[in-house]
Parts: structure tokens; C-alpha cells; sequence
């Protein structure tokens, strides 16, 4: 059967149509190729051999306690919060980023939860209002290192979500096997209407 200059525009018009649409609903899951920093990363954790922290010894840290998120260009204090009150938590903030009190300590099982600022976009940086500003850009496989009690833990990231306030972590970012990192802020940045949750897991 014989097609006819018509019926070929239709066809093109027709596949056109159903690869934008095929694209627009499988965007999350094909995004990934444009993006060359989640490449690389997918790419050179390919080649990762974990088998030096097998045996969960951190290496030994000369910092303070400190989380720095190369991606980010950042390097921020830690305060171990003493208490969950919202004024003394505000306090701690304005010193760094907070381990939640009653959260798992780094290399400890379970979740260590760590609170942050975030400041909309030019906002000055005065004391640590900026400090998670920028999470929201990090990425599957990006690295965050944890130097606590003069050690150093290695993460690396595995999701993001976004929660209503007051929302619990959910059940599935915590592994009661080994230690994640959930570092939480406020969304959109610097504004008080939800939160943003990422998720690391250790490096063994």
C-alpha cells in the first residue's frame, strides 16, 4: 500500500507527538543523561572499591566537628544540640548545622539527623543562615564527609524528598543496620512552608 505525502506528515506528526509525551512522563527516569554531574558520579562508583572501610574504621580527622559537601563548595561547623527546645535549637543554629537531639551519632546504627538553615538566593551570609540553602542541588552519588570526635565518615548521597512540615521521615530512610545521614531544611530555601529530607548512606 502506497503512503502519500499526507498520510506521511500525519505519521511524523503522530510518533512526534508520542515521543514528547513518552519523554515528559519518563523525564525522572531519563534526566539522569543530561545531567554530567550524576553521570560521572554513577560512572566512577562503578570503579569504587569500598572494601577499605569494610571493616567500618573511620579514618582518623584533625577537624573539628564539621560536615563539608564538596558538590556544594561548603565546609559548616556541627553543634551537638543539648536540648529540642526551639530557642535553644535557634541558638545552636546560629553556630552551624545541628545533630538532632536523640538522633544516632555518626558510624552509630540508625539515623543521624542533622538540622540546617537555608536563605533564598543572594541572601548575605550572616552567621549559618545560608548553611543548607543549596541541598536541594545535590544529586545521587554526591559525597558528604562527617568529621565527628576527631574521625571521618564518608557518605554518599541516595535520595531526596521533599516533606509537609511537621511530616515524619519516613519509615524507609532508616536502616537499623548501618548509619544514614538525613540532612534536613527548610523548603523552598528560607522559607518556612516545607522541608527538604536528603538521604546518605555511609561508605563501609
Amino acid at each position: 500500500m502506497r503512503i502519500n505525502k499526507k498520510q506521511k506528515h500525519f505519521i511524523f506528526a503522530y510518533i512526534f507527538i508520542v515521543s514528547l509525551l513518552f519523554i515528559t512522563v519518563s523525564w525522572n527516569y531519563i534526566s539522569f543523561a543530561f545531567n554530567y554531574r550524576q553521570v560521572s558520579n554513577l560512572v566512577s562508583n562503578a570503579f569504587v572499591d569500598n572494601s577499605v572501610y569494610a571493616n567500618n574504621e573511620p579514618d582518623f580527622s584533625g577537624h573539628s566537628d564539621s560536615i563539608e559537601i564538596p558538590a556544594l563548595d561548603i565546609f559548616i561547623p556541627v553543634i551537638q544540640a543539648k536540648s529540642a527546645n526551639i530557642d535553644i535549637l535557634e541558638q545552636d543554629l546560629d553556630q552551624g548545622v545541628v545533630i538532632y537531639p536523640g538522633s544516632s551519632l555518626p558510624g552509630k546504627s540508625g539515623q543521624t539527623v542533622v538540622l540546617g538553615h537555608s536563605a533564598p538566593l543572594n541572601w548575605p551570609r550572616i552567621k549559618y543562615d545560608w548553611a543548607f540553602s543549596n541541598i536541594g542541588d545535590l544529586i545521587l552519588g554526591d559525597k558528604v564527609i562527617f568529621y565527628f570526635n576527631g574521625k571521618q565518615y564518608k557518605y554518599r548521597v541516595s535520595q531526596k524528598i521533599i516533606l509537609q512540615k511537621g511530616q515524619d521521615i519516613p519509615v524507609e530512610y532508616n536502616d537499623k543496620n548501618s548509619n544514614v545521614l538525613i540532612m534536613i531544611s527548610c523548603w523552598p530555601p528560607g522559607q518556612d512552608y516545607k522541608r527538604i529530607a536528603v538521604r546518605a548512606e555511609i561508605i563501609k
